[in-house]
């Protein structure tokens, strides 16, 4: 968010990376939930990477440190849940250039997501947890123009509602550049049942390493 033109929130430095997660922060826990796993998949990619070339916290940078710590206080919207505080520290440590490519990917995801959950009420068929996670994969791996192929398969891609939805986005986003008007309301449920994995009870920080690992090697 700016305030008199200055940039408060590190998120919104990036364009996409603001866009994204103002709508992140649009949708529903259980959503939420969802998209922090991709987001943990791709800060994965990039911060192996980064491994591979340097150790320790030095690769990280000192400013990247400082806000690291300070996230320790946990008072921001998404520190109430584990598993998208986890997803944002990680999107904290990536570089700009990443932060943009995760943005958009992100954004993809919401927007398709969106795409296939409304095909589905519009023709009155089942949603299913395990072809949204497919297509996150897709969308992940290779992009947008992925998952609307996916759709397309399975006969769930409408053009128009996909441009409706993300000139809907924008929309909001331009006139408050704040937190848009979600599309998916904020005390909605997913049309399907989460597996417990997805899910983020108060556990200890060992259980929630061992849940989070599980699932990402089970998903992605």
């Amino acid at each position: 968010m700016e305030n008199n033109g200055v940039i408060r929130r590190w998120y919104d430095r990036e364009p996409n990376m603001s866009r994204a997660v103002k709508a992140l922060r649009g949708v529903g826990p259980e959503y939420q939930v969802l998209f922090a796993h991709v987001i943990l998949k791709v800060c994965d990619i990039f911060l192996t990477r980064k491994k591979e070339k340097a150790n320790g916290l030095m690769e990280i940078g000192a400013d990247k440190i400082v806000g690291v710590l300070k996230a320790q206080n946990k008072r921001r919207w998404y520190d109430q849940n584990k598993t998208m505080h986890k997803a944002f520290t990680g999107m904290y440590r990536l570089e700009y250039h990443q932060q943009g490519y995760l943005g958009r990917r992100l954004l993809d995801a919401i927007n398709l997501t969106d795409v296939y959950i409304e095909s589905c009420d519009l023709n009155r068929r089942p949603s299913d947890l395990y072809e949204v996670i497919e297509m996150l994969q897709l969308i992940v791996r290779d992009g947008f123009e992925a998952g609307k192929r996916y759709l397309t398969r399975l006969n769930l891609w409408d053009e128009t509602l996909a441009e409706d939805i993300q000139s809907r986005r924008e929309e909001e986003y331009q006139k408050h550049h704040s937190m848009p008007l979600p599309l998916i309301k904020r005390n909605s449920k997913l049309p399907f049942e989460l597996p417990a994995e997805f899910r983020s009870p108060v556990v200890t920080e060992d259980a929630e390493e061992e849940s989070s690992l599980r699932l990402s090697n089970e998903l992605f």
